[in-house]
This record gives C-alpha cells, sequence and structure tokens, in this order.
C-alpha cells in the first residue's frame, strides 16, 4: 500500500577511502613509441620500488596501436589497458578516466606523465582534497601540470631510470 510520499535514501557514503588510481602513458614514460620488454617490466618495478605502484590500485595503462603491442604483455598485473593513437592519444585515453567522479572514488591519482594537458583535470582534483602525484621526466614536464599537483617525483630520480630511458 502506498501513501504517495516519497521517502529520501540516504546518500551514498564516499567510497574513496584509500583507493588510488594510476595512469602510465607508457611513451611519455619510456620516452618514445619504440618499447623493449625487458625495459617495460624494469619501469614497472621501479614505479612499484619508488611507492608510486601499489598492488591494490587501480592502474591504466594506455599507449599507442604499436606501443601496447608491446606494454600490453610486459607490464606486470592486470592493468586497464587503453589504445588510442595520433596526436595526444595516450593522454586523451587517460583524460577519459579522470571525469568528474574520479574525487568521489579516489583518494590520490598518480598520473605517470608530465603533459600539459592533465592540467585541467588536476586542478579540479586537487580542490577537491584529492592527492595528485605526477611522475614525469624532467625535461618533458609542463610547468602547468607541476604547480597544479600536490607532488612532482621525477622519473630521473626513480632507481635506474636512466638507464631505461635509453634502453
Amino acid at each position: 500500500m502506498s501513501t504517495g510520499s516519497r521517502v529520501a535514501l540516504p546518500a551514498k557514503k564516499r567510497i574513496r577511502q584509500g583507493r588510488r588510481l594510476v595512469l602510465v602513458d607508457i611513451e611519455n614514460l619510456a620516452g618514445g613509441a619504440d618499447l623493449c620488454p625487458t625495459s617495460v617490466a624494469a619501469w614497472h618495478d621501479d614505479l612499484a620500488a619508488s611507492g608510486l605502484i601499489h598492488g591494490s590500485d587501480q592502474v591504466v595503462l594506455a599507449g599507442s596501436h604499436h606501443a601496447m603491442q608491446v606494454a600490453a604483455f610486459a607490464w606486470p598485473g592486470q592493468p586497464l589497458r587503453k589504445v588510442r593513437s595520433g596526436p595526444d592519444g595516450a593522454d586523451l585515453a587517460l583524460l577519459d578516466h579522470l571525469d568528474y567522479t574520479v574525487g568521489q572514488r579516489f583518494d590520490s591519482v598518480v598520473i605517470v606523465s608530465g603533459d600539459g594537458i592533465f592540467t585541467s583535470a588536476v586542478a579540479p582534483l586537487t580542490s577537491q582534497g584529492v592527492i595528485v602525484t605526477v611522475a614525469a621526466r624532467t625535461e618533458t614536464l609542463s610547468a602547468r601540470l607541476r604547480l597544479a599537483a600536490t607532488h612532482v617525483v621525477f622519473l630521473s630520480d626513480l632507481l635506474h631510470a636512466d638507464e631505461k630511458v635509453s634502453a
């Protein structure tokens, strides 16, 4: 029997407690689209050793069709793989994951890319209290993105990073 009145349901609790989203532009990480499987696996290990990736993180790996042929098989674990070619293809694929709900679902976001295209998505996240860490090569880090991020980590500071960029 309906009384005709509506009952408000309690608002959903934020589900972001302790959750982290890691977005990896594999070509930006490696310094190009020509990847070696050993280098891809080693970059993953370096990011894990530095604390930028944990086993419970949601990881999204993006690159061109060419780069993802190697990266999809060489990257350990089960990252979500996004393939998009063309100018800024990997960046645009990763930006699809930085929608307005990220701040409700994650406490922190790690972006492994220094491209300035991420600035417009990072600024609102930090204003919502999301901790945004950018991991990038020194020479390719956008000044705007550096200012918008909560933390910046230079890939050259990671274990063996210089060897893998030139590999």
